[in-house]
């Protein structure tokens, strides 16, 4: 398959009426850095021949790879994520839990704070 632009991807995935919305999006994504020039961080997300990828990509094997590391990782840092984690997903089992006391797995995913724990 050939590759397309990313202006047409992102009209593609998101169903945007116009090629400037798509690139709108493209801008935005770019300034919040889940998207990256591949080669220049200076070059503007546009309609043009420019290759972006996402921030997964830049950095594959990291925990939390949509997340932007942009502070120094400290030796206590990753104990620091798992407590943080921890907290969060007991606050979210907290708001789930059944009549009988049972945490309802299935409405978990459904709950805001669940996009904060998976990013």
């Amino acid at each position: 398959a050939l590759p397309i632009s990313g202006v047409t991807a992102l009209q593609k995935i998101f169903h945007l009426e116009s090629r400037e919305e798509a690139v709108q999006l493209g801008v935005k994504l770019q300034c919040k850095q889940y998207m990256h020039h591949y080669l220049c961080k200076d070059r503007t997300f546009g309609d043009n021949d420019h290759y972006f990828q996402l921030q997964p990509f830049r950095t594959p094997k990291i925990l939390n790879a949509f997340y932007v590391w942009s502070d120094p990782v400290g030796n206590d840092a990753p104990m620091h994520v798992i407590h943080s984690l921890g907290k969060l997903w007991s606050k979210l089992e907290s708001r789930h839990l059944s009549e009988d006391g049972m945490v309802d797995h299935a409405t978990i995913r459904d709950d805001e704070l669940y996009w904060k724990f998976e990013i």
